[in-house]
């Protein structure tokens, strides 16, 4: 029997319906076994958000600073044939509860050796954290074999106030009246079942090699080429913002609450004009630099880290 480990952190419960989705076809062939794991920080984080501590989470976040987490359930020592890797992104980083698990011993124990597929399901920007997390997975010793990022298919600047709406005030739908609905639609997260096929065949055939190839051609990977370049630069921007602020003191110190409060108005500001800006750019590079453009989006989607 094949054994498959889910492992995850979700806030919202998105990624957790994705992921079932993906799992169904693996849940329903009686020759796999599916065991799943929800990541849970000693200290739990907020949902819905207030402002003050959804930016008081940005710096450790953006550092990748490991948290404390409750221990698993499973054995570290237990084998599987396949981990499947629920990733969460918090500014363009990976979750402090995912950078928790990744960078403990008794994670990097269980990861050691394995084959894992990370899953993604994040409002559009996911590159950033996806390359943290090639990196933690290396240092563990797993071999990425695949990757299925999701995204909000709305308008950058749309999908900033949708998912404002339900972060903070759990209004998922209709925000204000005359948003759309905030996150991945029904309609993706329902046929998402289509990769559970596409993963069930690399494990009973045993072969992972062309997995990645497989989801990119179903559509497994969703990426806003306009973006690209503005996600790669926020990057910078918000390790330089996230190293001001942690001088003053760790989470939740009242010393660094002036500077978290600049940020915060930075933030939505630095959107508004940055963004763009990018999308402008972008098309001039995609128009003069055509070759750039297609080699930037066909590593992106893929496992390989450069």
């Amino acid at each position: 029997m094949k054994k498959i480990l889910v492992i995850h952190y979700s806030q919202t419960g998105q990624l957790t319906r994705v992921l079932d989705s993906i799992l169904t076809p693996l849940k329903a062939d009686a020759s796999v076994s599916v065991a799943c794991e929800e990541l849970k920080p000693l200290k739990p984080f907020p949902f819905p958000w207030n402002s003050k501590e959804f930016f008081d989470a940005f710096p450790e976040s953006v550092l990748e600073k490991p948290i404390a987490m409750q221990p698993l359930n499973v054995n570290p020592d237990e084998q599987f044939d396949l981990i499947i890797l629920g990733c969460q992104v918090w500014f363009l980083s990976p979750s402090q509860p995912l950078t928790g698990f990744l960078k403990s011993k008794e994670g990097m124990q269980l990861l050691n050796g394995k084959n894992v597929i990370t899953v993604s399901a994040s409002r559009n920007m996911w590159l950033n954290a996806q390359e943290s997390v090639k990196l933690m997975l290396k240092n563990a010793g797993a071999k990425l074999t695949g990757n299925i990022a999701l995204i909000d298919r709305s308008p950058n600047l749309i999908s900033v106030a949708t998912i404002v709406g339900w972060l903070f005030y759990e209004k998922k739908e209709n925000y204000l009246g005359v948003f759309p609905p905030s996150g991945i639609s029904e309609k993706d997260i329902a046929e998402a079942s289509r990769f559970g096929t596409t993963i069930l065949e690399a494990l009973n055939k045993n072969e992972f090699q062309n997995l990645q190839a497989k989801i990119v051609s179903q559509g497994g990977v969703m990426m806003v080429k306009t973006l690209v370049n503005l996600e790669l630069r926020a990057k910078l921007i918000f390790r330089k913002w996230a190293q001001f602020i942690s001088a003053k003191g760790g989470p939740g110190d009242p010393k660094r609450r002036v500077r978290t409060k600049i940020f915060a108005w930075y933030l939505p500001i630095g959107l508004l004009v940055l963004s763009p800006i990018a999308y402008t750019l972008s098309n001039i590079i995609m128009l003069l630099m055509p070759g750039k453009a297609k080699k930037q989006r066909e590593y992106f989607e893929g496992v390989e880290l450069n």
